[in-house]
């Protein structure tokens, strides 16, 4: 510990690695946190996805409809999309996705719907992974971690 001055004593310097150590840990937690967004208009889901994905360590932002998402992407970029089909609101998931592919957007995209593979919304989808409602949220937060980190 000799870089420190002489005039610490040694609690002092003790403490002052442990405040090095903590700053060094929570910049590099900070780092490899990866950013979550959901898109769902049911409240229940959206906590169940919230928490579970929260626990894992992940930055966690919800939207209700396509245009909330599309305004929250323009906040901070997703690393991970996690996107209902169907929205009560303004548009769907698959026109979010499109107009959020068009602008550009690379996150990795999660569709999870009632809706399943042979339903005619879903035959052009551009998505990374379909996951059916109900889901197994561990498979959900195993699927996530999966392309957060590809």
């Amino acid at each position: 510990m000799g870089s420190n001055p002489s005039w610490l004593t040694r609690g002092e310097e003790n403490s002052l690695y442990r405040g090095r150590f903590a700053y060094s840990l929570a910049a590099n937690v900070a780092r490899m946190s990866k950013r979550i967004l959901i898109v769902e208009d049911d409240d229940t889901t959206v906590r169940v996805l919230q928490y579970a994905l929260g626990e894992n360590g992940y930055q966690v932002a919800s939207a209700a409809s396509g245009q909330l998402a599309l305004g929250e992407i323009q906040i901070r970029e997703p690393d991970v999309i996690l996107l209902d089909l169907y929205l009560r609101d303004d548009m769907n998931g698959p026109e979010f996705l499109e107009r959020y592919r068009r602008s550009g957007g690379r996150a990795k995209v999660i569709a999870i719907s009632g809706a399943t593979r042979s339903d005619p919304m879903t035959q052009e989808l551009r998505v990374d992974e379909f996951i059916g409602k109900p889901f197994d949220i561990d498979h959900v937060v195993s699927s996530v971690r999966r392309f957060a980190y590809d």
